[in-house]
């Protein structure tokens, strides 16, 4: 599997896991089991009873305890058996993985516990800041590796053709330039004296043409914010903006969680325009994107991507840019545990 370990990966919002079920979820290849504990704080625990190996998430939650719906073993949120039904209790437990919840969403690490440092989660505050009139979010289970999902976004052309009916395109007098820092990829979009896109038409309408950018921001192993503005041709005040949050979370190597967020960043207390912004986006996300990259894995199949040899353009360089750094993560890693294995 082709993903970093020793990472924060999105698990869920926070609003999914509640107090008296069991959310199960696969990261990283490892199968999860989400709940909260007696004081409402996640847990995260393989999502295997260590007794006859069934899902704990086929089991209940009460008073923060899981209990597993086969044979009734329970489990705290440390993972450690507490109750067994049938007798004394025995000193076996399910391995807790380290859970943070920070900026509405519940973050979880699946690699080593000792490297989980709460403080490398990615600052995503203006969630947190942005009311809730002028700002909407989702997820996407997608049949599709989720590297897939972060080129979709690090190359937006693909709108000229996927999204005209929706989202609007790529304007051809658009700009593109895509660098690599020591912490992600950032790629940028500029257009002056164009004719807005379908997103800027939502809130401004009455324009004819307008000057527009979009930024994107990058971050292993696919976190990305992507920032976007419109304003009046030669003006200074931007009078549309957004800022939406991307989260790309493995499950396995051909199936990922989507997770989104887009906020408004003026006029905020506007809910119509959040509702038609809203509209646009789940047109092109779950009608558009969707299908078609996910009938992009089926024609690639369980194929490595750089073995098929793609043909890339100049608009895959913040793409590509981004694979690259993320190969070299995964290879540090793998050189580590190689290193590990052969002193122990």
């Amino acid at each position: 599997m082709n993903f970093p370990m020793n990472i924060w990966y999105q698990a869920a919002w926070a609003e999914e896991i509640v107090n008296d079920k069991p959310l199960a979820r696969t990261i990283a290849g490892v199968p999860l089991v989400l709940f909260r504990d007696e004081n409402g704080n996640v847990a995260a625990l393989h999502d295997v009873c260590p007794h006859r190996f069934a899902p704990l998430s086929r089991g209940k939650v009460e008073d923060g305890i899981i209990s597993c719906g086969y044979h009734g073993l329970a489990f705290n949120g440390s993972g450690k058996c507490i109750n067994n039904l049938h007798g004394p209790t025995p000193k076996v437990g399910t391995r807790a993985f380290p859970v943070a919840e920070r900026h509405e969403a519940i973050w979880v690490w699946p690699g080593n516990a000792e490297l989980a440092d709460p403080a490398k989660i990615r600052d995503l505050s203006f969630l947190d800041n942005t009311p809730e009139t002028a700002k909407f979010r989702g997820y996407m289970p997608t049949k599709a590796n989720f590297q897939l999902l972060s080129d979709n976004i690090l190359d937006l052309s693909h709108a000229n053709s996927l999204h005209l009916e929706s989202l609007g395109g790529i304007q051809p007098g658009f700009k593109m330039e895509a660098r690599e820092l020591d912490e992600g990829v950032e790629v940028t979009w500029t257009a002056k004296n164009v004719e807005p896109n379908g997103l800027t038409r939502a809130a401004m309408s009455e324009y004819s043409l307008v000057d527009q950018y979009l930024h994107c921001s990058w971050r292993p192993a696919g976190l990305l914010i992507l920032d976007g503005g419109a304003k009046m041709p030669g003006s200074d005040e931007f009078l549309e903006m957004t800022r939406a949050f991307h989260s790309m979370t493995p499950e396995t190597d051909t199936t990922s969680h989507y997770f989104f967020a887009v906020t408004r960043i003026t006029d905020l207390e506007n809910t119509d325009v959040t509702e038609a912004v809203k509209k646009l986006t789940y047109q092109a996300f779950y009608n558009e994107d969707k299908p078609m990259i996910e009938a992009q894995q089926e024609r690639m199949g369980t194929a490595e991507f750089w073995s098929l040899r793609p043909a890339l353009l100049a608009i895959d360089n913040g793409a590509v840019r981004a694979r690259r750094k993320l190969d070299k993560i995964v290879a540090a890693e793998h050189a580590g545990d190689l290193t590990a294995a052969a002193a122990e």
